[in-house]
């Protein structure tokens, strides 16, 4: 099953070659990877998919939405439209209680 092909990752670290050696990394386990189930997958996706709880990886969320977008546009065909959702959602939640809102505006 071809989700996500090669050509498509090859792509997408050519526009954002910072993503090319995960990207390589994440290739590599998915290929030799035997998932049944999602407990099998987890360890992999978890790096990509978490709950931010400080700055610091809340920015490394942003980095991984902006990519997505860039990616995904308006598609939402795409096979990584539900991710770049569900990244953003994970930042929404973050930032309800970590950024002030907007006043004065």
């Amino acid at each position: 099953m071809h989700i996500i092909t090669r050509k498509r990752l090859n792509e997408f670290a050519q526009k954002h070659p910072h993503t090319k050696v995960s990207l390589e990394h994440w290739y590599k386990l998915m290929k030799r990877g035997n998932f049944r189930s999602f407990q099998d997958v987890w360890p992999v996706l978890n790096r990509v998919v978490f709950v931010p709880y400080e700055e610091s990886e809340y920015q490394q969320l942003v980095a991984i939405l902006d990519d997505l977008i860039d990616e995904v546009g308006e598609n939402e065909d795409h096979p990584l439209a539900s991710m770049m959702e569900v990244i953003g959602v994970l930042i929404e939640k973050y930032e309800e209680e970590h950024v002030p809102e907007l006043t004065g505006i």
